[in-house]
């Protein structure tokens, strides 16, 4: 079995290119809207899911407002704009598998470089972490 890690500081996520070759395949993938935010308060406005996108809040600058964002956006290529719902918490689904396998380094999140791991078939695992590099352990009973 094959299940996809990421084996870097930052954490699991797929590129833009990633999220777009998936959509193309038929998954329904999603763009991030950034909330609005009350000139007076400061606070962010709650707002509903509208037209099939999800609000997201807080730091969606785009890359061209923020130097910095954009030098490192530039330079690995990518923008984290996208919103999958949670499907990709399966880890070993084939679909996720694919798109790791056919677009390499062009699949990695912003702050992830991801890997596919084989595990004997019908092991019973889980994905650990730590500062978001992941490894896989094969489950057993704990106690507290």
């Amino acid at each position: 079995m094959k299940v996809v890690i990421n084996t870097c500081y930052g954490g699991f996520g797929l590129s833009d290119a990633a999220y777009e070759q998936l959509h193309a395949w038929g998954v329904p993938i999603q763009k991030y809207v950034e909330q609005e935010q009350d000139e007076a308060t400061g606070l962010y406005k709650p707002q509903p899911l509208n037209a099939g996108e999800v609000i997201f809040d807080r730091d969606l600058t785009p890359a061209e407002e923020n130097s910095i964002t954009a030098l490192y956006w530039k330079y690995r290529g990518i923008s984290q704009r996208y919103w999958d719902g949670g499907w990709t918490k399966d880890r070993s689904h084939s679909l996720v598998l694919r798109v790791v396998e056919e677009l390499g380094e062009k699949a990695n999140g912003l702050h992830a470089k991801l890997s596919i791991v084989e595990i004997p078939d019908g092991t019973d695992y889980e994905i650990d972490e730590y500062d978001g590099i992941e490894h896989i352990a094969e489950k057993h009973r704990t106690w507290r």
